[in-house]
């Protein structure tokens, strides 16, 4: 009767570890807490507006996102209701915001989508001016290879 005080918590804790470690195996092997693997990584490039801006972005998928690090060169800081805004862009066009920055160095991003299926990535200049589509001014371009 003794080992069955016992028996029970001890068998509830192995239980509750087994669930724990089930569910982080899973969760590792969906991606979720992410892996050793380096982050993906994109050169963006100048358009004719900064023809000497360019830079690199990478891309870490997290729990709540994808974080986006940006640093690029070459633009000219944006204040007083100006800014620059990076989006990406899917197959067909659809455009999703991915923040807003006034300098190009050391900028983090965050997307709520994939850049495995919104593989374009813009920057545009931007005023607040209450319209939250894009402007079409764009400053900086890149895409994510196939590969990626």
């Amino acid at each position: 009767a003794r080992h069955r005080r016992w028996a029970r918590p001890l068998l509830v804790a192995a239980a509750v570890l087994l669930v724990v470690a089930s569910g982080a195996v899973a969760l590792g092997v969906l991606g979720v807490l992410g892996d050793d693997d380096e982050p993906l990584a994109m050169d963006v490039r100048a358009t004719q507006r900064y023809p000497d801006a360019a830079g690199t972005a990478r891309f870490t998928e997290t729990t709540s996102g994808w974080r986006i690090e940006l640093d690029v060169g070459g633009l000219p800081r944006r204040d007083d209701g100006e800014f620059y805004e990076a989006w990406l862009k899917d197959d067909v066009d659809v455009l999703v915001s991915i923040g807003t920055f006034n300098d190009g160095r050391d900028v983090v991003l965050w997307a709520g989508v994939s850049p495995i299926s919104f593989r374009a990535l813009t920057i545009t200049e931007e005023v607040a001016d209450g319209d939250p589509t894009s402007s079409g001014r764009r400053v900086l371009v890149g895409t994510l290879d196939a590969d990626d």
